[in-house]
Formats: C-alpha cells, structure tokens, sequence
C-alpha cells in the first residue's frame, strides 16, 4: 500500500485488519496528537478517518449525507473503525453504520496496543473496547451522476467574502496544519451576530475532496464568539462548546485542483445552554459544496465537564490583528 503523501491523509490513515463478518470490516487507525483542539480531537477529525473507511469498502461510490454522533472525548493512540452494511443497493443509494472505538482502560491498554500497531484481526477484542464516534453514512450509487432539477430559495446565504478575511492564529508557528481566515469586521464596528465566515486550506496545499470537507465543517471560531457583550457566558475563557452530533450533506462534485473551501457558520437558537449551528461550505468562486449543521451545549469551564478539553491562553484562536 503506497504511503499517503500528505500530512492530513498520514493522520487519517486507516489500516484495513479483516473482516469480522460477510457485512462488517474492521480498520485501525492511530489519532495524532499534533491534530487535537486544545487537547481534544474534533469530531471532524475522528469522523472523516471513518468515512475513508467506509469508502474504502466501496470504492466506486461517493458520499451524499452522513451524520456523526460524538459519544465521548476521544484521545491520541490507537483506535478501532468498525463499517457495517446497514441497506446495500446495486444501483442506487447505500447505508452504513460506522463507529470508532478506543480502548476502555485508555491510559494503560492503548499504549501496549499501539506498540503492536496495526493489530490483527484475530487480537481484537470487541470487549476491551469502548465507542466514541458513531455515523450513518449515505453512499450514491456506483459511479452515478446525480441528474435532476435544481432550485435555490431566493434567500438563500451568499458565499462569505474573501476579501473582508484575515489570519488567525490558532496554533504555535510550528504546530500549524492548516490556514485559517475569518472575517473580523463583526469585532470593529460591525453588526452583533452570532455568525462566522472563514476559509480554508491545508498548509501543504492538499486538494480539497469530502474529507477535507468533512474535517473542515467541524473547525471554526463559534459564531458566540462574535457576541462581544456575551463573553463572560459563551466566551473561550469561561465555557467549552463540544458538538454532541453533526451532520453533512454534500451538495456539487468537487472541482480538480481546489486547495481552498470557503466557510460560513450561524447559530439560530442557542436555548437553556444547548445550540443548533448551520453552515454552507463552498469553493473559492462560490459553488456550494456541502451544507451542515451541528448540535452543541455551552458547558461552563468551572465544571468537571468543562474542565475535559484544555483551558485556551488570551492569544488561542484569536486572529492576528485584533484580541477580544
């Protein structure tokens, strides 16, 4: 199997160990440290090595929707990507159920696991294992080329403006993966919305293609962080925002050689502490890629639950010109 060539496809690797039944394929897979949020893996992250493994059953086919359940915070080291058969069609859509598991005593069992990475089929033990990630992906059908009508309400979002976007800085210099561009003008004088528009591109110019999507529909500033009068109840300082679930559905083929996604994330209704957040993914000259959106809860920083993810400095993900 040839070595992935870059950085992003290495730390998404799965390695496939065999099949525990005529409908279910096991993979494993090694979650890298270097690409967690504040210590935590994101859901996009986990979600988009899941996906690969569902292609890599079927290879003929593209993904149309999928929707990931986060069940628990994930850590670097081994895990365990189970794809199961759920509807099979020869022509038209297919389902599959995908979950990611770790070991139960993750401190302890995860590192003499990984000093035989990858494991055979025969030393998995569905036992010592627990899930943290589930999905239901929705496959097309092989080699179909979707065709039918097309309509787009006329109030329907505009791709963000590239111009009004600046860098942000969410890692060390050394740590960067990825670049990251929002538009700041909410924060000089603009109007109070809890939105945000960004774009994307991997560091080492990696093409755009659902994985990257998948990976890039889960990474941004939440949009409550665009509430300067909201800090001292949704800021970084004082609460943590995990997604709970998030869905994906992808929209146009992918052109050849974009490097760049275009991102823009809303929040409706955030309600006793628990949010829905939309979101539209596009290319850099505005064709819509994909559509999201996420269930979330502001949990404070002073809890045990909030204490799961690292405590950001002042200067963690804030953009390069401008502080909060």
């Amino acid at each position: 199997m040839p070595v992935p060539s870059t950085e992003f496809d290495q730390v998404t690797d799965i390695t496939f160990l065999g099949k525990k039944s005529p409908d279910c394929s096991i993979f494993s897979c090694q979650i890298n440290k270097h690409w967690a949020w504040f210590g935590v893996p994101l859901g996009g992250y986990l979600t988009s090595a899941m996906l690969k493994a569902a292609i890599h059953c079927y290879p003929e086919r593209t993904p149309a929707a999928l929707t990931s359940w986060i069940l628990r915070v994930s850590r670097s080291g081994l895990c365990i990507i189970e794809v199961k058969d759920l509807k099979i069609s020869k022509q038209t859509f297919s389902t599959v159920t995908v979950t990611l598991q770790q070991p139960k005593e993750q401190n302890k069992s995860n590192e003499k696991l990984s000093s035989n990475y990858p494991i055979r089929i025969n030393e998995y033990n569905p036992e010592e294992y627990q899930e943290n990630c589930h999905a239901i992906i929705t496959l097309t059908g092989p080699n179909h080329v979707e065709q039918g009508p097309t309509i787009i309400h006329p109030n329907a979002r505009s791709p963000p403006n590239l111009d009004y976007m600046e860098p942000v800085d969410v890692f060390p210099k050394d740590e960067q993966r990825f670049i990251i561009l929002q538009d700041m003008t909410q924060l000089k004088g603009g109007e109070s919305l809890a939105e945000c528009h960004h774009a994307f591109e991997f560091l080492d110019n990696r093409p755009i293609d659902a994985f990257a999507v998948t990976f890039f529909a889960d990474l941004y500033r939440y949009p409550l962080h665009m509430l300067p009068e909201k800090q001292d109840q949704v800021g970084y300082e004082t609460t943590w925002k995990p997604t709970l679930q998030y869905e994906i559905q992808f929209k146009n083929p992918i052109p050849p050689n974009t490097t760049q996604v275009l991102a823009t994330f809303w929040i409706p209704h955030l309600i006793s502490g628990r949010f829905d957040m939309d979101g539209e993914l596009y290319t850099p000259n505005g064709k819509l890629l994909a559509t999201t959106r996420h269930h979330g809860i502001v949990i404070p920083r002073n809890t045990r639950q909030g204490l799961t993810a690292k405590k950001p400095t002042w200067q963690d993900g804030l953009p390069r010109s401008s502080k909060m």
